[in-house]
């Protein structure tokens, strides 16, 4: 198992022209130390304002850093999904 990243874009219209919008999802599964490591290097390549949502797949030991926690592991599409929906819930 492993953390992995999964970007979102979409074009936003404004004031005639197209904005794109991006936020990063991240999910995770038993990998807390992987997981900080990931978050470092996304937090060091990306603007302070890209949201960034970290889905723990209910792992063992919750980790501190997870925006969304499944009580208990549903895999990775349904991991991805939630990313999905929580940036969408951003505006993203």
């Amino acid at each position: 198992m492993s953390a992995r990243a999964c970007p979102a874009r979409k074009e936003r219209p404004h004031g005639g022209e197209g904005v794109t919008s991006i936020g990063v999802g991240v999910t995770t599964y038993n990998r807390p130390g992987l997981l900080e490591q990931t978050l470092r290097r996304i937090r060091a390549h990306t603007p302070p304002e890209v949201p960034i949502v970290v889905v723990d797949d209910g792992s063992d030991t919750p980790s501190p850093h997870a925006t969304f926690r499944f009580p208990e592991n549903r895999g990775i599409a349904a991991a991805k999904n939630k990313c999905l929906e929580l940036l969408a819930d951003l505006g993203v």
